[in-house]
């Protein structure tokens, strides 16, 4: 009787061990087919910038030119390469109008790292670039998609041909709203007037890495921030949106960056009763001879 009872425990203990295998197993398999299908990589069909010496007044609309391809097809992946003209140490384009950037889209600025530097200068009184939305009657996240920026220096201050400074009362770089996947990485951003480096609202997924801000000239008393994270309230917090819908902030990674020589680092200095962003991370950067405060939210 008791081989019995022993006979019958074995068997119990045998066909548990089993189970516990056979389910190591089949979450072994999981987890390598989730790792594998994460490790597989956006292929990217590359579009070449050909800016020819003697045409660096028209590299705007050459520029702009190259990044339309990408609207071609809207399920593919398109990276936009811009390169150094051949035997200068510092290549410097001049950009007449704003660039328009479009879902799916890499624009990379082969700098070699900063060792052949290509500097965009600002000709016009617009953002230098912006993220065209498709429907304009869009609400939340729905806008743009999957926008890389990367490389460069750019550059708010620029000489037109008869060497005159030119400047408007206000200007942001960058501005984006109403959108998904933003990266800005190793970008240099210097000589904003009366604005922001970076002005972003209503995106999920914004994230700057390896870049500088530098250099900021204030026009009236209030102090701006170098990155500005908005939410989608009204024109005069964020003037010509596609659509006021009080979209915030989400998921925003911003680190091992320098903020110098401007009136505020990161954060916003707008609010709208009962919506917040979220999920805001803000780690090491690096802030030098800032006029106010480095980090202000509301």
């Amino acid at each position: 009787m008791d081989k019995n009872i022993i006979c019958v425990s074995d068997k119990k203990k045998l066909i548990r061990k089993i189970g516990v295998f056979i389910l190591s197993i089949l979450s072994i398999c999981l987890i390598y087919g989730m790792n594998n299908a994460l490790a597989q990589e956006i292929v990217y069909e590359e579009i070449e910038v050909d800016i020819p010496v003697g045409e660096e007044y028209n590299a705007g609309k050459i520029i702009s030119n190259a990044l339309k391809k990408a609207q071609e097809d809207r399920n593919k992946y398109y990276k936009v390469i811009i390169s150094p003209q051949e035997g200068k140490e510092v290549t410097e384009y001049y950009l007449r109008k704003q660039i328009q950037i479009y879902s799916n889209t890499w624009l990379f600025v082969d700098d070699n790292n900063g060792q052949t530097p290509i500097v965009f200068n600002k000709c016009h009184e617009y953002a230098m670039v912006t993220a065209e939305n498709r429907d304009y009657e869009t609400l939340g996240y729905d806008g743009f998609k999957n926008i890389k920026i990367e490389g460069g220096i750019w550059n708010g201050k620029t000489a037109y041909e008869n060497g005159e400074y030119f400047q408007n009362a206000g200007f942001n770089h960058f501005r984006f709203a109403h959108g998904k996947n933003l990266e800005l990485k190793n970008l240099k951003i210097i000589n904003n007037n009366n604005a922001h480096h970076v002005q972003v609202a209503g995106i999920d997924g914004f994230y700057v890495s390896g870049c500088t801000f530098d250099g900021y000239n204030r026009m009236s008393k209030s102090y701006k921030e170098a990155i500005q994270i908005d939410i989608l309230s009204s024109e005069t917090v964020f003037g010509s949106a596609d659509k006021y819908d009080d979209t915030p902030m989400i998921n925003v990674d911003i680190h091992d960056n320098m903020f110098r020589n401007v009136d505020r680092g990161v954060g916003t200095h707008s609010a709208t009763v009962g919506v917040y962003h979220k999920n805001i991370k803000i780690y090491r950067n690096t802030f030098e001879n800032i006029d106010d405060y480095a980090i202000v939210m509301m």
